[in-house]
C-alpha cells in the first residue's frame, strides 16, 4: 500500500515538528482588526520638492505621493500578507498602519545603565542618549532602534552604535523621570519598521576627490573646512542642501562636482560630529561613468573576505563595459558607496570591476538584520522625495471585543463541526480524514509563521474555509474507495485502487488552482499577492496531508486486518439527465446574470464600494468622558448615510477608566480630494454630536460685569500653572480654579471685561508652544483636534496588477487544461463556469447592497472572497471533467457525448454534494454568528455562501453544457472537414 513507509514516517513527523516549532518560535503578528496597531503619519513638503525639481514637469502631487505610497508597500510587505495600510491623508501626508505590536523581539536583550539618565542631558552631543554597560550586553539592542524597559519606564530609541542608545524619548510624552546608574535596561520591542520606511533608499558610487581632482582650480583642505563649519551652523540641515548649493554656484567646474557625505555612524566613531564624519567625493566629469541604484540589477545578501554580512550587487549587462572602465581607471584609490546620503563603505579599489561587486560594512561590517534591510530597500526602489516623520499613535482594534470573540468563536465551532461531520459520516476514514485535516492546518499554519504572516479575522476564516476544502481530496479517495468495495473488492485492494483512481484528479483540480495562484503571486500585488501566497501554501500542505499522511494512516489500518471500510452513504446512485434541462438552466442563468450586473450598476459608487476603493474621510475624535469602542461605533453608525460603515479605533494612550478618551474614525465617501468636504463632515460630527464630544477648547459666559468661562485642556495641569501661564497676559486680576476636581477642566474670571473674540485670542496666545513645569504641553481641547481625507489603499496600480493578474491566470487556466486534457473545449467550459459564478455572486451582492440587510459592500475582503470563489470553482468543475475524460476512453463511440457526461456528472454528485455541504457548514457558521455585526466577516461569509452555492450548481448546470456545446462545435467542425488518411473521430457529438 505504501512504498518506502520509513521515510514518509520521517517526513511526516518532521513537517510537524519544524511546523510547531516556527509556531512556537515565530509568534503571530495579529492585523489591525484583531489587535490594533501602529499608526505612523509622514509628511512630503512638496513646494520644496518641486523648486528642487525632485518631482517631474508633468507629474501631479497626488502622483508623486502614489510612487512613494508604491516604494513604502514594497518594503514593509513584499508579500502581501503582512496586513500593512498605506493610504493618502489629506493633500501631502501618508498614513501607515501597522498591525499587531509595534514589532516582534527576535532575542532577549538585557543590560544596565552605564550612567544617570534623564532626558536632555547631553551624551556626545545628542541630549537624549542612554549608555548601557558595556559592549557586549549592547549587542543584543537592535541598531535599528527599538522600545526598551528601564527601571519600570517604557522608553523608545532611534538607533544603537556601539553601547550608546541615541534619540530616546519616554513612550508617555509626559513622563520626565530621572533613571540612576545601574537600573536594569530589557529590550521589549525591535522597531524595524522605521529603518525601512525612512531609509530613501539613493544609491551612488563616487570615488573619494583627490589633489588631481583639486587641480581644477579649488583647494580641496579648504573646502571640506567650509563643508564642516557650514554643517556646525546648520545642524539641522541636511548636506545635500549645501552640496546643492555648492553645484549651483559653480557650473560646469570641478569645484561644482564636489560631493560631501557623512561616513556612517558607528562603533569607532560614534563619539563624533557629522561635521567631522563628512568626507569630499567626486562626481564623474564623465556621464558614462556616473551609477547610481538604477543601475544594478540585483542586490543580494552575501559575504566579504572575513565572512562577515556583506550586501552583493550586479551590474546591468549594458553597463559593464562602462563601470570595467571606471574601475581601470580609478584602480587604487578610494571607491564610496553612498546610501541614503551616508558613506556606508569606501574601500581601496584593488583591482578593475566589471560585472558587480561587494558593499561592506566598514571596518566593524554589517549586521545580519541591516544587510536584510539594505537587500530590501534597495531592490525596492529609491525616493526622490523624502518624509518627514510627523506623528505615532497606538491604537486599537478596528472590531470590537465582542466581534472578535464572536469572530474566533465561529471559526473554532466551524472547524470542529467539520471534523466532527466527516468523521461520523465516514467513521474510521473520517478519523484519519480529520487527523490529517488538523495537521494540514499545523503544516498551514506553521508555513504562515515562517513567512511572517500577519493573522487577520478574515485571514482566519480563510485558513479554516482551505481546510474546509481540503475535505475535497480526502471525499474523493473515500468515494472512490466505496466505489471499488462496492465492486466486490477486498479492503486493501479497495483502498489501493481508491488512492489510484483519486490521483489524478486531485492533481489535476489543485495544479489548476495552484497555477492561478503562482499567477496571482507574481503579477498582482498588496493583498491580492497576500491571498495568492496563502493559497499556495495551502494547495501545498492539502495535498500532502491527503496524498501521504492519509494513505500512511490506512496503510496502517490495512496492517491491523480491518475487514471492511464503514461509511454512511447520504447520497445513492442516481441516473439525472442533467442535459436535459441544461439549456433552460444556461437561460436561466443568462438573465439573472444580467438582471444582477444591470442591478449592481445602478448602484451609486459611495454605497457599493468600501472606503479601500473610494476613499473617505478621517478624524480623530475626543469625547466628553470614557467611553467604549461600541458606544462611539454606535453614535458614529447613528448619524446615517456616509457614517453607517464607519471604522473606529480606540487611541491606547488615551485609556481612562471605563474606555477610552480618542478614537481615530475613518469613513467612506466619494470628496476624497475636496478639504471643503471633509470641513463639512466634521462640522456635521460635531453639530450633532455636542453633548457626546469633549468641549472646544474654551467656553465663555454671557452674563456679568468682567469675563469669566471654562477652558478645556487634553492633558492634567494643576490650577496654579494655569493661573501662572494666564498672569502673564494683560487680562487682569485672574482667579483659576478647578471645576469639580478636574484636573483637565478649569473656571476662570477677571475684572476686566472684553469681548469672547479678544479674551479667545488672549488664551490661545498665552499657552501657545507652551509646556508646564513638568514638561507637559498645554495643549487646549479639542472635539475633532484632527480631521483630513484619505484616499483609496487600492490605488490604480493595485487594481491594475490584479486585473492583469486574473486575465494571465484565466490564461494559464485554458493551456493547462488543454494540456491535460488535449482539447481546448476543457479549458473555456471551465472559465464560463468561473465567470457565471463570479457575475452571479455580484448580483447578490447588489442585493445585499440595496436593502441594506447584510455589509456586502466591495473592500479588498470581499476581493478575497471572489478569488476564494473563483478557486472552488475551478476544483469543483475540474473534478467532474476528469471523471469526464475518464468515461471517455471506454464509452467513446458507443454513446452520446451528452449520455457520457450524464453518467460522469451522476457519477461525481455524492461527492459534489458532500464537499459542498463540508464547505457550507464552515462558512454558515462564520456568518450565522456575525450577521448584523456590519464587519467584514459578515459580507465574506455571504459572499462564500453564494458562491458555494452557484459553484456547484455551475459545475453540473453550466460547466458541463458549455464543453457539450463547445466539443459538439468541434466534432461538427471535424466532421466537416476531412483530412484525407484521417480517421474518423468515433466520438458521437451530442446530436448523434
Amino acid at each position: 500500500m505504501v512504498d518506502n513507509l520509513n521515510r514518509k514516517l520521517i517526513l511526516i513527523f518532521g513537517a510537524l515538528a519544524v511546523a510547531v516549532i516556527s509556531l512556537l518560535l515565530l509568534p503571530f503578528r495579529l492585523g489591525l482588526d484583531l489587535q490594533g496597531g501602529t499608526r505612523l503619519t509622514y509628511s512630503v513638503d512638496l513646494e520644496k520638492a518641486r523648486a528642487e525639481k525632485l518631482i517631474p514637469d508633468g507629474q501631479t502631487d497626488a502622483a508623486a505621493i502614489e510612487e512613494i505610497i508604491k516604494v513604502w508597500r514594497e518594503r514593509v510587505d513584499p508579500k502581501g500578507v503582512k496586513g500593512v495600510t498605506l493610504r493618502k491623508e489629506g493633500s501631502n501626508r501618508i498614513v501607515i498602519e501597522l498591525p499587531g505590536s509595534e514589532s516582534v523581539v527576535a532575542k532577549k536583550a538585557n543590560s544596565t545603565l552605564a550612567q544617570d539618565f534623564k532626558v536632555g542631558a547631553t551624551v556626545e552631543g545628542d541630549d537624549s542618549a542612554l549608555v548601557l554597560a558595556d559592549d557586549t550586553s549592547a549587542a543584543d539592542f537592535p541598531a535599528s532602534g527599538g522600545r526598551i524597559q528601564v527601571a519600570g519606564k517604557t522608553l523608545r530609541y532611534g538607533r544603537r552604535i556601539g553601547k550608546t542608545l541615541y534619540s530616546v524619548t519616554f513612550v508617555d510624552p509626559t513622563e520626565r523621570a530621572a533613571i540612576p546608574a545601574g537600573a536594569a535596561t530589557d529590550l521589549e520591542a525591535s522597531d524595524p519598521w522605521r529603518s525601512l520606511i525612512e531609509n530613501t533608499g539613493r544609491m551612488e558610487v563616487m570615488m573619494h576627490a583627490t589633489t588631481a581632482d583639486a587641480a581644477g582650480g579649488f583647494d580641496l583642505t579648504t573646502e571640506t573646512d567650509k563643508a564642516r563649519e557650514w554643517s556646525r551652523a546648520n545642524p539641522n540641515a541636511s548636506i545635500t542642501d549645501y552640496n546643492a548649493k555648492l553645484a549651483e554656484q559653480n557650473p560646469e567646474t570641478a569645484l561644482g562636482r564636489l560631493r560631501f557625505f557623512p561616513r556612517k555612524l558607528e562603533a569607532s566613531n560614534a563619539d563624533t560630529q557629522v561635521a567631522d564624519r563628512l568626507v569630499a567625493l567626486i562626481v564623474e566629469s564623465n556621464p558614462k561613468w556616473i551609477f547610481s541604484g538604477s543601475d544594478f540589477t540585483r542586490v543580494f545578501g552575501s559575504f566579504d573576505r572575513n565572512g562577515r554580512p556583506a550586501v552583493g550587487f550586479d551590474i546591468a549587462t549594458n553597463r559593464h563595459e562602462d563601470f570595467e572602465q571606471f574601475t581601470t581607471e580609478h584602480e587604487g584609490e578610494q571607491m564610496a558607496i553612498v546610501i541614503d546620503n551616508e558613506i556606508v563603505t569606501d574601500p581601496n579599489l584593488n583591482q578593475p570591476l566589471r560585472t558587480g561587486g561587494i558593499i561592506t560594512g566598514g571596518s566593524f561590517g554589517f549586521a545580519q538584520a541591516e544587510v536584510n534591510d539594505l537587500v530590501n530597500v534597495l531592490n525596492s526602489g529609491s525616493l526622490d522625495l523624502e518624509p518627514q516623520f510627523e506623528d505615532r499613535e497606538t491604537v486599537g482594534a478596528t472590531l470590537g471585543a465582542t466581534y472578535v470573540k464572536q469572530g474566533f468563536f465561529s471559526v473554532v465551532i466551524g472547524l470542529v463541526a467539520v471534523l466532527a461531520f466527516i468523521a461520523v459520516y465516514y467513521k474510521r476514514l473520517g478519523v484519519y480524514a480529520a487527523i490529517s485535516l488538523v495537521f494540514n492546518l499545523v503544516l498551514l499554519m506553521g508555513a504562515m509563521a515562517v513567512l511572517q504572516a500577519t493573522l487577520t479575522l478574515p485571514g482566519v476564516a480563510g485558513i479554516i474555509l482551505t481546510v474546509g476544502m481540503a475535505v475535497d481530496a480526502n471525499i474523493l479517495i473515500y468515494e472512490r474507495i466505496r466505489e471499488e468495495a462496492l465492486k466486490g473488492r477486498r479492503p486493501a485492494q479497495s483502498a489501493k485502487d481508491g488512492f489510484a483512481n483519486a490521483l489524478s484528479t486531485i492533481v489535476d483540480a489543485n495544479l489548476t488552482t495552484l497555477i492561478t495562484a503562482v499567477i496571482l503571486y507574481k503579477f498582482g500585488s498588496g493583498p491580492v499577492q497576500g491571498f495568492a501566497t496563502t493559497l499556495i501554501v495551502g494547495i501545498l500542505t492539502s495535498m500532502f496531508s491527503a496524498l501521504v499522511v492519509t494513505r500512511v494512516m490506512v496503510h496502517y489500518a490495512l496492517e491491523k486486518g480491518v475487514e471492511r471500510w464503514d461509511m454512511a452513504r447520504a447520497v445513492q446512485d442516481t441516473n439525472i439527465d442533467f442535459m436535459g434541462i441544461a439549456k433552460k438552466s444556461m437561460i436561466g442563468s443568462a438573465v439573472l446574470i444580467v438582471l444582477g450586473v444591470v442591478f449592481f450598476s445602478t448602484i451609486p459608487r459611495v454605497e457599493k464600494y468600501s472606503i479601500d476603493f473610494l476613499g473617505g474621510n478621517s478624524m480623530q475624535l475626543t469625547t466628553a468622558k470614557a467611553e467604549t469602542q461600541e458606544s462611539v461605533a454606535s453614535k458614529i453608525a447613528g448619524l446615517g448615510d456616509v457614517f453607517t460603515s464607519a471604522t473606529v479605533q480606540p487611541l491606547l494612550s488615551s485609556a481612562a477608566e471605563g474606555g477610552y478618551r480618542k478614537f481615530q474614525v475613518e469613513f467612506k465617501s466619494e470628496e476624497t480630494a475636496d478639504s471643503a468636504a471633509a470641513g463639512k463632515y466634521r462640522a456635521e460630527v460635531e453639530t450633532r454630536l455636542v453633548d457626546f464630544l469633549a468641549p472646544n477648547r474654551f467656553v465663555f459666559d454671557e452674563n456679568g460685569t468682567g469675563t469669566s468661562g471654562t477652558i478645556y485642556f487634553e492633558n492634567e495641569h494643576t490650577a496654579e500653572n494655569i493661573q501662572a501661564v494666564l498672569s502673564g497676559t494683560d487680562m487682569g486680576d485672574l482667579t483659576v480654579t478647578p471645576v469639580d476636581g478636574s484636573q483637565r477642566t478649569f473656571r476662570f474670571e477677571t475684572p476686566e471685561k472684553m469681548s469672547s473674540n479678544v479674551a479667545g485670542q488672549k488664551i490661545l496666545d498665552a499657552f501657545a508652544n507652551k509646556k508646564d513645569p513638568n514638561g507637559v504641553d498645554f495643549t487646549l481641547a479639542q472635539p475633532i483636534p484632527q480631521s483630513a481625507s484619505v484616499g483609496p489603499q487600492v490605488v490604480q496600480q493595485l487594481r491594475d496588477d490584479a486585473i492583469l493578474a486574473i486575465i494571465l491566470s484565466l490564461f494559464a487556466v485554458v493551456m493547462y487544461i488543454r494540456f491535460r486534457f488535449a482539447e481546448y473545449s476543457y479549458g473555456f467550459a471551465a472559465v464560463i463556469a468561473l465567470l457565471h459564478d463570479v457575475l452571479m455572486t455580484v448580483g447578490f451582492l447588489a442585493i445585499a447592497i440595496k436593502t441594506q440587510l447584510i455589509n456586502a459592500q466591495v473592500s479588498l475582503v470581499m476581493i478575497a472572497a471572489f478569488l476564494t470563489i473563483i478557486g472552488y470553482s475551478l476544483n469543483d468543475t475540474i473534478v467532474v471533467f476528469d471523471r469526464i475524460r475518464e468515461n471517455l476512453k471506454p464509452l467513446s463511440g458507443k454513446i452520446k457525448l451528452s449520455e457520457i457526461i450524464n453518467r460522469s456528472i451522476n457519477q461525481t454528485l455524492a461527492r459534489t454534494v458532500l464537499t459542498s455541504l463540508t464547505t457550507m457548514i464552515t462558512v454558515m457558521i462564520l456568518f450565522f454568528f456575525n450577521v448584523g455585526s456590519r464587519s467584514d466577516l459578515e459580507g465574506f461569509s455571504y459572499a462564500v455562501i453564494i458562491g458555494v452555492i452557484v459553484g456547484t450548481y455551475s459545475s453540473m448546470f453550466i460547466a458541463s453544457p458549455a464543453l457539450l456545446w463547445l466539443e459538439g462545435k468541434r466534432l461538427d467542425r471535424l466532421a466537416n472537414e476531412p483530412v484525407e488518411g484521417a480517421a474518423t473521430p468515433s466520438l458521437k457529438s451530442a446530436d448523434a
